[in-house]
Protein backbone atom coordinates (compact mmCIF):
# COMPACT_ATOMS: atom_id res chain seq x y z
CA UNK A 1 0.00 0.00 0.00
CA UNK A 2 1.41 3.87 -0.90
CA UNK A 3 0.53 6.58 0.59
CA UNK A 4 1.62 10.45 -0.37
CA UNK A 5 0.79 13.25 2.46
CA UNK A 6 1.27 17.00 0.49
CA UNK A 7 2.85 20.00 2.38
CA UNK A 8 3.02 23.42 1.60
CA UNK A 9 4.97 23.35 -0.74
CA UNK A 10 6.50 19.83 -1.17
CA UNK A 11 5.22 15.95 -0.74
CA UNK A 12 5.82 13.10 0.98
CA UNK A 13 5.55 9.46 -0.81
CA UNK A 14 5.53 6.78 1.19
CA UNK A 15 6.54 3.45 -0.20
CA UNK A 16 4.98 1.85 -3.46
CA UNK A 17 5.53 -1.76 -4.01
CA UNK A 18 7.19 -1.75 -7.87
CA UNK A 19 4.57 -2.75 -10.24
CA UNK A 20 2.27 0.12 -8.71
CA UNK A 21 1.81 2.83 -10.86
CA UNK A 22 3.33 5.63 -8.46
CA UNK A 23 3.76 9.39 -8.51
CA UNK A 24 7.23 9.92 -10.64
CA UNK A 25 9.40 12.41 -9.73
CA UNK A 26 8.09 14.58 -12.64
CA UNK A 27 5.21 15.01 -10.71
CA UNK A 28 6.67 15.85 -7.49
CA UNK A 29 8.59 18.31 -9.21
CA UNK A 30 5.35 20.15 -10.92
CA UNK A 31 3.58 19.67 -7.89
CA UNK A 32 6.33 22.03 -5.99
CA UNK A 33 6.76 24.35 -8.48
CA UNK A 34 3.34 25.07 -9.04
CA UNK A 35 2.91 25.38 -5.29
CA UNK A 36 6.03 27.83 -4.83
CA UNK A 37 4.23 30.26 -7.84
CA UNK A 38 1.00 30.02 -6.13
CA UNK A 39 2.62 31.12 -2.78
CA UNK A 40 4.78 33.53 -5.19
CA UNK A 41 1.48 35.62 -6.46
CA UNK A 42 -0.59 35.59 -3.38
CA UNK A 43 2.77 37.17 -1.74
CA UNK A 44 2.53 40.76 -0.63
CA UNK A 45 6.32 40.97 -0.50
CA UNK A 46 8.10 43.66 -3.15
CA UNK A 47 9.49 42.42 -6.15
CA UNK A 48 13.47 43.13 -6.43
CA UNK A 49 15.12 43.13 -10.08
CA UNK A 50 17.45 41.22 -11.28
CA UNK A 51 21.09 41.40 -10.13
CA UNK A 52 24.55 40.87 -11.72
CA UNK A 53 22.53 42.26 -15.10
CA UNK A 54 25.58 42.21 -17.86
CA UNK A 55 25.15 43.21 -21.77
CA UNK A 56 28.11 41.69 -23.37
CA UNK A 57 28.47 42.18 -27.32
CA UNK A 58 28.91 39.28 -30.13
CA UNK A 59 28.70 39.52 -34.16
CA UNK A 60 25.49 41.18 -35.04
CA UNK A 61 24.00 40.57 -31.34
CA UNK A 62 24.16 41.31 -28.06
CA UNK A 63 23.70 38.77 -25.10
CA UNK A 64 22.51 39.78 -22.09
CA UNK A 65 23.24 37.38 -18.38
CA UNK A 66 21.85 37.94 -15.18
CA UNK A 67 20.92 36.26 -11.98
CA UNK A 68 17.72 36.07 -10.77
CA UNK A 69 16.49 37.54 -7.42
CA UNK A 70 17.80 35.97 -4.05
CA UNK A 71 14.56 36.99 -2.30
CA UNK A 72 11.60 36.62 -4.72
CA UNK A 73 9.81 34.18 -7.04
CA UNK A 74 9.71 35.30 -10.73
CA UNK A 75 6.95 34.17 -13.21
CA UNK A 76 9.81 36.08 -16.51
CA UNK A 77 11.47 39.09 -16.81
CA UNK A 78 10.40 41.90 -19.19
CA UNK A 79 13.70 43.34 -20.87
CA UNK A 80 13.81 46.45 -22.86
CA UNK A 81 16.22 47.90 -25.51
CA UNK A 82 16.72 51.04 -27.62
CA UNK A 83 18.98 51.45 -30.52
CA UNK A 84 21.38 54.66 -30.95
CA UNK A 85 19.33 57.89 -30.07
CA UNK A 86 16.11 56.26 -30.24
CA UNK A 87 13.51 57.20 -27.18
CA UNK A 88 11.55 54.44 -27.69
CA UNK A 89 11.80 51.60 -25.56
CA UNK A 90 10.95 48.08 -27.75
CA UNK A 91 9.82 45.06 -25.36
CA UNK A 92 9.65 41.47 -24.54
CA UNK A 93 8.42 39.10 -21.60
CA UNK A 94 9.91 35.60 -21.67
CA UNK A 95 10.29 32.91 -18.93
CA UNK A 96 12.41 32.70 -16.36
CA UNK A 97 15.73 32.39 -17.27
CA UNK A 98 19.20 33.83 -16.37
CA UNK A 99 20.21 34.78 -20.38
CA UNK A 100 18.67 36.06 -23.53
CA UNK A 101 20.37 36.67 -27.19
CA UNK A 102 19.37 39.32 -29.14
CA UNK A 103 19.94 38.64 -32.58
CA UNK A 104 19.74 40.50 -35.74
CA UNK A 105 21.78 43.99 -34.62
CA UNK A 106 24.38 45.99 -36.67
CA UNK A 107 27.69 45.56 -35.90
CA UNK A 108 29.34 49.55 -34.20
CA UNK A 109 26.01 50.16 -33.74
CA UNK A 110 25.46 51.44 -29.55
CA UNK A 111 22.71 49.56 -28.17
CA UNK A 112 21.22 50.50 -24.50
CA UNK A 113 18.91 47.50 -22.31
CA UNK A 114 17.42 47.05 -18.77
CA UNK A 115 14.99 44.42 -17.29
CA UNK A 116 12.91 43.69 -14.52
CA UNK A 117 11.44 40.96 -13.02
CA UNK A 118 7.99 39.93 -13.19
CA UNK A 119 5.53 38.06 -11.04
CA UNK A 120 2.40 37.84 -12.38
CA UNK A 121 0.78 40.93 -12.90
CA UNK A 122 3.44 42.56 -10.40
CA UNK A 123 6.85 43.93 -11.66
CA UNK A 124 10.18 45.30 -9.90
CA UNK A 125 11.94 48.19 -10.49
CA UNK A 126 14.32 48.95 -13.90
CA UNK A 127 18.13 47.12 -13.25
CA UNK A 128 20.38 49.88 -14.06
CA UNK A 129 20.53 50.39 -18.27
CA UNK A 130 23.75 48.87 -19.60
CA UNK A 131 25.06 49.73 -22.74
CA UNK A 132 26.64 47.67 -25.50
CA UNK A 133 27.92 47.82 -28.97
CA UNK A 134 26.67 44.74 -31.24
CA UNK A 135 30.36 43.22 -32.61
CA UNK A 136 33.12 41.15 -32.69
CA UNK A 137 35.05 41.64 -29.29
CA UNK A 138 38.25 42.83 -29.14
CA UNK A 139 41.31 42.61 -26.77
CA UNK A 140 40.85 46.07 -25.52
CA UNK A 141 37.25 45.42 -24.99
CA UNK A 142 38.09 42.31 -22.97
CA UNK A 143 40.26 43.80 -20.63
CA UNK A 144 38.21 46.71 -20.06
CA UNK A 145 35.38 44.31 -19.00
CA UNK A 146 37.43 41.82 -17.39
CA UNK A 147 39.04 44.69 -14.58
CA UNK A 148 35.31 45.74 -13.86
CA UNK A 149 33.93 41.92 -12.75
CA UNK A 150 33.46 39.61 -9.83
CA UNK A 151 34.82 36.39 -10.55
CA UNK A 152 31.61 34.45 -10.47
CA UNK A 153 30.29 36.93 -13.20
CA UNK A 154 33.23 36.67 -15.17
CA UNK A 155 33.12 32.98 -15.36
CA UNK A 156 29.65 33.79 -16.47
CA UNK A 157 30.82 35.85 -19.68
CA UNK A 158 33.33 33.83 -20.43
CA UNK A 159 31.09 30.52 -21.37
CA UNK A 160 28.39 32.22 -22.62
CA UNK A 161 30.86 34.45 -24.88
CA UNK A 162 32.36 31.03 -25.80
CA UNK A 163 28.71 29.70 -26.22
CA UNK A 164 27.98 32.63 -29.10
CA UNK A 165 31.15 32.15 -30.86
CA UNK A 166 30.49 28.33 -31.14
CA UNK A 167 26.40 28.15 -31.36
CA UNK A 168 26.97 29.20 -35.08
CA UNK A 169 28.91 26.38 -36.17
CA UNK A 170 27.41 23.63 -34.24
CA UNK A 171 23.94 24.49 -35.87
Amino acid sequence: MAAMYFYEPGCIVHGAPAEMDAVTSVDIERFITTAKERIALAAQTPLEPPFAFLANPSPDAVDLVWDAPRQSWVTGYEIQWRLGSESDWKSIHIAPLTHWHKEGLTDGRPMRVRMRSLRGSAHSDWTPEQACTPGAVTGATILTMLSHLPLLTLVKVVALSLWSLLRPKLQ
